[in-house]
């Protein structure tokens, strides 16, 4: 137990480890004024994709008449985020765009990680150059992650707009590759979002996470909040839950780490499902924080610049961040939280038990 515990302080240092006890009391009791900073930060460091995929906000923000603008967070305004974010334990660097877009990715990396932060990003595997090929064998983030939504054909192309599954796996191989030729212990993870259009192909995943010896595997539900104009077309049925059932056995059967991650539940007074609004914040690429990745769009919804105020605690203690956890603790649904599943009362996810 003691030498548990000293790995635990060990890797975490001493003060990220009370950071994060404390974080998690205080959104277990739900209370408004927090002592703690959050544990994770989520960090958009361009908005910019090649990509228009069917079930991204991003694509669909001119039909739901969403403002964004496309930028880079430049490297010293990184930097200045990084030096606000105290005992934070982790940094992501992404949000709506293609992180491996920005041509200083591995800079930042390397600057987080300098700082002692764990650094994560996901990719769609949708751009690759040398320089990335360089960068990944030389500054690999701690955890890296691919969106594989499927590895069939015409599964994955009617998802991804202006992409081809020769080339979505070529890139994931590459990448792949180029991480372990580094030789750092970066682990290595796909998530799979759940839509109709994936839903009988979730096997062709778990094959390919076998053959590239991936760490972890999620399969995700996804939340609509952003999307109700294509919904309809994405939403799964209760009989789809088999799908999910099979490929969970068969990850298992396969030795692979799996799991499933229900988005929906019933909103319980006192057992609001949701914790972003206490442990992970997303900060935009010109720097506005909202107050979670599933209402990303600063023009909609913002608590204040990070880059403008004197600490992060002066946005993360503010007004209205006070008010929403307020308004959680309450039962209460506040705007921007209407309509996610989190806080909404909505019916129950699929019941999966594999």
């Amino acid at each position: 137990m003691v030498a548990r515990i000293y790995d635990v302080l060990h890797l975490n240092g001493f003060r990220k480890t009370v950071n994060g006890l404390i974080n998690k009391f205080e959104d277990t009791r739900k209370v408004s004024h927090l002592f703690s900073f959050p544990t994770t930060v989520s960090i958009e460091i361009t908005s910019a994709c090649p990509l228009e995929c069917i079930h991204c906000p991003r694509s669909h923000r001119t039909s739901n008449k969403t403002e964004m603008t496309i930028g880079h967070l430049s490297v010293p305004n990184f930097v200045k985020i990084l030096e606000k974010m105290g005992p934070v334990k982790k940094i992501t660097l992404q949000g709506l765009g293609e992180p491996l877009l920005h041509p200083h990715i591995f800079q930042m990396v390397r600057e987080a990680q300098k700082r002692q932060f764990i650094v994560s990003f996901s990719t769609s595997a949708s751009y690759y150059n040398q320089e990335i090929e360089k960068g990944m064998s030389e500054s690999p983030p701690d955890v890296l992650s691919f969106s594989v939504d499927s590895v069939e054909k015409q599964s994955l192309e009617a998802i991804r707009v202006n992409h081809r599954i020769e080339r979505f796996i070529e890139i994931t191989e590459n990448l792949i590759k180029a991480v372990r030729r580094s030789g750092k212990n970066t682990k290595l993870h796909f998530q799979c979002s759940l839509m109709k259009q994936n839903i009988p192909y979730l096997d062709t995943v778990v094959e390919f996470a076998k053959r590239m010896q991936i760490d972890t595997l999620s399969f995700s539900e996804l939340n609509f909040s952003y999307l109700e104009h294509v919904q309809e077309k994405l939403l799964l049925d209760p009989e789809d839950s088999v799908y999910i059932e099979k490929a969970m056995k068969q990850a298992r059967r396969e030795g692979i780490n799996a799991t499933y991650i229900p988005v929906a539940g019933v909103k319980r007074p006192g057992h609001v499902l949701c914790s972003y609004l206490w442990r992970e914040p997303y900060i935009t690429w010109d720097g506005s924080v909202t107050t979670c990745c599933g209402r990303p769009f600063s023009s909609v919804h913002n608590v204040g610049n990070i880059l403008e105020a004197a600490s992060f605690m002066e946005i993360w203690n503010g007004e209205e961040m006070q008010r929403l956890r307020t308004s959680i603790r309450n039962d209460e649904v506040p705007f921007p939280c209407n309509g996610c599943p989190l806080a909404e009362e909505v019916p129950v996810s699929m019941s999966v038990t594999a």
